[in-house]
């Protein structure tokens, strides 16, 4: 019987364990949602347009293409909240020094103004919190997410390149 007792005891703490690391993710998400939330209250913008005005303040002249890559984002969908900032009068297209054909984009006087009052971090929280994790901790996190992914019956490849709002 001892041993059955402590299977049950087993079952019950890994069910309990079960249910804590899902209490974690809902206040990962959580907390993402509501600075998203934040940010659009204060700005009118959505918490990846705000981001890219902050990484346009900081690195003019980029191209759509490095920004997908520094939001770890789609070019496609790096394409569309651009086409929205252009429209909104907060980003321009301008044609590249050395190759003309070449796009880069850059903050207009109201993209530059508006990225300074940003909540911080610009970049949203999740991004902020993993960047000061310990490489330990972060390659711990990557390894164990792999195996959590790898259980899951409907992930979708897209979804690792799309933004956490419109997930």
């Amino acid at each position: 019987m001892k041993g059955r007792g402590r299977t049950v005891s087993a079952a019950i703490r890994h069910e309990e364990l079960t249910l804590e690391v899902l209490k974690q993710f809902r206040l990962v998400y959580g907390a993402v949602h509501r600075h998203f939330r934040a940010i659009e209250n204060r700005c009118g913008l959505s918490g990846a347009q705000a981001w890219m005005l902050s990484e346009l303040a900081h690195a003019p002249l980029l191209s759509v293409n490095e920004l997908a890559i520094r939001l770890s984002v789609h070019q496609s969908t790096a394409s569309e909240l651009i086409d929205k900032l252009v429209r909104s009068g907060y980003v321009e297209r301008t044609a590249d020094e050395v190759d003309r054909r070449r796009v880069r984009l850059r903050l207009t006087r109201r993209g530059a103004t508006l990225a300074r009052r940003l909540p911080q971090p610009a970049e949203g929280v999740l991004p902020r919190a993993l960047g000061r994790l310990p490489d330990a901790s972060l390659r711990a996190l990557h390894a164990n997410l792999e195996r959590l992914i790898a259980q899951l019956q409907m992930r979708q490849a897209r979804d690792a390149r799309s933004l956490i709002a419109d997930l």
